[in-house]
């Protein structure tokens, strides 16, 4: 709650998104396993390191792995994706996490970056989409969010490769 709350002052270094993205897929790699849930990674070999600060994303990549993991019932099986590619002809990349779970309804789906809204009961806190977001848009990008009842959600991170104010 205090990482969403005070102004922090994010450290911008060039990172490999690529080998970030690699990292958490390992750190989930056993909470997946035990759901059968088989985790992909399709990363773009053309993506340069990209300034970012390294700590928030990768919380806010990891709620997002996660979660696509709690979108999948227990005991069903299931396909993680992790996705990332430049946006060529632009000075973007975008970053997706792609769950074939239970998918969201859509009079829930504008609830779900609210703070302190949750779908799981008293698993959820109702703060890791909220503090996603920000650390989105703390990075000058957006989040888009599709899903499909009983087929999954697709998020889907846009993000400058420099952020506006350099250079």
């Amino acid at each position: 709650i205090l990482n969403y709350c005070r102004k922090t002052k994010l450290v911008f270094k060039p990172v490999s998104l690529n080998d970030l993205v690699a990292r958490i897929v390992k750190d989930i790699q056993n909470e997946a396993d035990k759901h059968r849930i088989t985790v992909v990674t399709e990363l773009d070999p053309t993506l340069t390191d990209v300034k970012l600060d390294q700590d928030s994303m990768y919380d806010a990549l990891l709620n997002l792995a996660t979660n696509g993991i709690d979108a999948i019932p227990d005991g069903r099986g299931g396909r993680l994706l992790v996705r990332t590619r430049r946006i060529h002809g632009q000075n973007n990349y975008k970053i997706e996490v792609i769950d074939n779970g239970v998918g969201i309804p859509d009079d829930i789906k504008s609830k779900i970056c609210t703070l302190f809204f949750s779908t799981k009961g008293k698993q959820g806190t109702g703060i890791g989409l909220t503090a996603t977001k920000k650390v989105v848009e703390d990075h000058d990008g957006t989040l888009e969010i599709e899903s499909t009842v009983g087929q999954g959600s697709r998020f889907t991170i846009f993000l400058p490769i420099w952020r506006p104010d350099e250079d």
